[in-house]
């Protein structure tokens, strides 16, 4: 019996899009994040549900007595019952969002040869009391990082731009950056005249 080279027992790595894409971070109405080529990846609903069970579970728990071991006060048997429920309903959001996570950067992984990444100030998104849960959830370094192994192991790359890259201001159609407003309406009609379209300063990433 003949052995055959192992590279010919390798499928061929395809990817569908070939031509680079941008990745931008977007947390509003249930979205996670948008492809450049109008994708939008949305939270799935399993996990916004759980959440919001966790916090209806905390809330009606508020005035359990839970004990001080300090102080020597033993915790209630049904603040016992509330501590496993809670540690059972925690798990259960942590296996839905490394779910959720490991098969959206397989899918992205696959498909896309050339994704563009920003790079986020996590820490001063952080000091918005009002985002400050919602960006620590959605977990962008364990994204970041399972995308960028995954790449490598599909044969993709994943650059990561400069978070001062002006991304949102740049022309989608020739790359130029307007200096004003003045400027930027002029240039948007010009575009509007010619192509019947207002998508020219979509986000270049």
């Amino acid at each position: 019996m003949l052995v055959k080279n192992v590279a010919e027992l390798i499928p061929p790595i395809i990817h569908e899009v070939f031509e680079p894409v941008g990745i931008d971070v977007n947390l509003t109405d249930g979205k996670y994040c948008v492809i450049s080529d109008g994708t939008e990846i949305t939270y799935p609903k399993p996990l916004r549900t759980a959440k919001i069970k966790l916090g209806k579970l905390q809330y009606h728990n508020r005035n359990k007595q839970l004990g001080d071991r300090k102080k020597g006060i033993a915790g209630s048997k049904d603040a016992r019952k509330y501590y496993q429920k809670l540690a059972k309903l925690q798990k259960e959001i942590a296996d839905k969002r490394n779910d959720f996570l490991q098969k959206l950067t397989t899918d992205l992984a696959r498909k896309y040869r050339h994704i563009r990444l920003e790079t986020l100030n996590i820490k001063g998104l952080m000091k918005n009391k009002k985002l400050a849960f919602h960006f620590a959830d959605a977990s962008f370094y364990k994204f970041k990082t399972l995308l960028q192994n995954k790449a490598l192991s599909h044969g993709g790359i994943v650059e990561c731009v400069d978070m001062f890259y002006p991304s949102s201001k740049l022309c989608s159609q020739c790359g130029i950056e307007p200096l004003s407003l003045l400027v930027r309406d002029s240039h948007i009609d010009s575009y509007l005249v010619r192509f019947g379209s207002n998508d020219m300063l979509s986000p270049k990433v």
